[in-house]
């Protein structure tokens, strides 16, 4: 039965989820307005995160918020030494090509991580149990889980901080005027050899902290970035390929959609509503809501 309640659950829960989102699709957009390169292996690098603060908690008792610290450390590292081996030898090929042999390359990426994660700890279900998982917050008739909030309270500060970096910094500068014109960048002494490595670097690093976000909220196995993967790229294309606002406007519109297909519809339609956005999207506007041709 519909009731005003529950749609409000629904809406303030999708907002929650859409946060999440957004901070998913944030490197895929990234790395795909500044280098044109469609990462496949951008979710599992989201997985490595989860692992890695849920070992941390499990060996060491570290809480999720302070783990997320090394999940971006460590991802970031990875990214670097990713794009050195996937990415910068193919730099010399010509547009079309590269763009090709990028999404074969990061979806060989994507097969390899993906089972050394398997190898390593198995295909079981894990979960970071904290002494607040049980808790929520009640307003009214609203129940909403601790777990959800510290997920968006990460998700928000992962914003905020990629924000400032891309609008106030230097590198943000670089890498903005790199994916806007990248002779002009030349000209201005911009390496755009180091400008991509950075930029990969980053939205590994950003998907490593999506991982923890999600790891605190959800449950996770190494299969599931296969799940991911649907809904990143339908962020991306729904906002635009290479908007970072438009992946954050996208996540928020796909997790409120979800949330609300959800509390409407049987369970077993809700996992295709990403599906069905993507469709409409690239039917309606192929661009994207800040997507340019």
């Amino acid at each position: 039965m519909l009731t005003a309640a529950g749609l409000l659950q629904s809406l303030i829960s999708g907002v929650l989820l859409g946060f999440l989102y957004a901070v998913m699709a944030y490197g895929l957009t990234l790395t795909f307005g500044v280098m044109r390169v469609i990462n496949n292996s951008h979710t599992v690098s989201m997985l490595l995160g989860s692992y890695i603060s849920y070992w941390l908690f499990i060996l060491y008792g570290i809480d999720p918020h302070i783990s997320v610290i090394l999940s971006f450390t460590t991802l970031f590292i990875i990214g670097l030494i990713l794009e050195k081996v996937m990415i910068e030898p193919l730099l010399k090929l010509p547009d079309k090509q590269f763009e090709m042999s990028t999404l074969i390359i990061t979806f060989g990426g994507f097969m390899i991580l993906e089972g050394m994660i398997t190898g390593l700890w198995s295909g079981d279900f894990r979960a970071i149990s904290t002494y607040y998982s049980g808790m929520s917050v009640t307003l009214d008739s609203v129940v909403v889980p601790i777990t959800r909030i510290a997920s968006f309270v990460i998700a928000t500060v992962m914003s905020i901080a990629l924000t400032v970096i891309l609008m106030k910094t230097k590198i943000g500068k670089a890498i903005r005027a790199t994916a806007q014109d990248k002779d002009a960048a030349m000209c201005m002494g911009i390496d755009p050899k180091k400008i991509y490595l950075l930029a990969f670097a980053i939205g590994t690093a950003s998907a490593g902290v999506a991982g923890t976000a999600f790891a605190i909220a959800y449950p996770f196995f190494p299969a599931i970035h296969r799940e991911w993967l649907g809904k990143v790229f339908t962020i991306v294309v729904l906002g635009g390929m290479g908007s970072v606002l438009g992946a954050f406007i996208g996540g928020l519109i796909l997790g409120v959609l979800e949330s609300i297909a959800s509390y409407i519809l049987p369970a077993s339609i809700t996992p295709i509503v990403a599906y069905i956005v993507l469709l409409i999207v690239l039917y309606i506007k192929p661009t994207g809501i800040f997507g340019v041709k």
